[in-house]
């Protein structure tokens, strides 16, 4: 596998994460893309702004290898998934990175089904700063039966690890 000589890469990214900057890779947009050790960065070419996301933000991420595709999905369902097309030769160790850094931001995780039917997730997430935090979808549903099932999930998992 390639890698990219920090020459090529962006000062920009260096200047954002510095030390704890774990992996770089380009996409088709010619964007760049960062995972460090506490966030996810997108340096675009155009502004040479360095957009940064906290692991914490994801659900989720997927490779699809054919078409080298990246698709980061949020905690929060009403924004959109975030979805790269990957042109290095060193997507494999980036990606590697990218899926360890969001399950690694998960310390413990349930599931339940929802009265209307929906299956969803609560997680204990750990911050930046080691912290940890429930994270519960709360804005799935309004129905009062969905919000006690979500207060239940919430307490589960809380108390699973203690809190």
């Amino acid at each position: 596998m390639k890698k990219h000589k920090k020459k090529d890469i962006p000062s920009g990214i260096y200047a954002h994460f510095g030390k704890t900057l774990q992996a770089v890779a380009r996409t088709s947009e010619g964007q760049w893309l960062a995972a460090g050790l506490w966030e996810f960065g997108v340096w675009e070419p155009e502004t040479g702004d360095v957009y940064a996301y906290s692991w914490t933000d994801f659900a989720r991420g997927r490779y699809q290898g054919e078409g080298a595709q990246l698709t980061l999905t949020f905690i929060d369902g009403e924004r959109e998934p975030l979805t790269f097309v990957l042109t290095s030769d060193d997507a494999v160790t980036f990606v590697a990175a990218i899926l360890e850094r969001v399950d690694d931001s998960i310390v413990y995780q349930e599931f339940a089904q929802l009265a209307s039917g929906q299956t969803v997730s609560a997680q204990i997430r750990r911050k930046s700063d080691g912290t940890l935090f429930a994270q519960v979808p709360w804005g799935v549903s309004d129905s009062d039966d969905d919000r006690t099932i979500l207060a239940a999930l919430e307490h589960s998992v809380k108390e699973a690890v203690g809190e």
